[in-house]
């Protein structure tokens, strides 16, 4: 159920609204109401009509707001630790482990 909660917080409504109508699209050819030709026109007029092809596009190259404060903690923490590692070393070389540090780090939840 917090997953549900979480998701409803931090997801635009459209997000939440595309699956609920494949669903229930689904379930009407199931039943009967619609034929297995209509469904899919239905389902691209919705897409169509929520925007997702261009919304999930531009969605899928930005961090959710909800989760930057845990991704900026995390590298931090990750700097953190090769500065404690490399503590003694040549500036040079400790700036070239916190970048590598940095290039590899993968924020939370992707």
């Amino acid at each position: 159920m917090n997953r549900v909660l979480s998701f409803v917080r931090e997801e635009p409504v459209r997000a939440a609204l595309l699956p609920l109508i494949g669903a229930l699209v689904a379930y009407l050819v199931a039943r009967g109401a619609l034929t297995e030709a209509m469904a899919p026109l239905i389902l691209a007029v919705v897409a169509a009509f929520l925007g997702v092809p261009v919304t999930e596009a531009i969605r899928s190259q930005v961090t959710p707001a909800g989760k930057v404060g845990a991704a900026v903690s995390e590298a931090a923490a990750q700097v953190e630790k090769v500065l404690v590692d490399t503590a003694g070393q040549p500036p040079e070389v400790i700036v070239n482990q916190v970048r590598d540090a940095i290039g590899k780090f993968t924020p939370v939840g992707d």
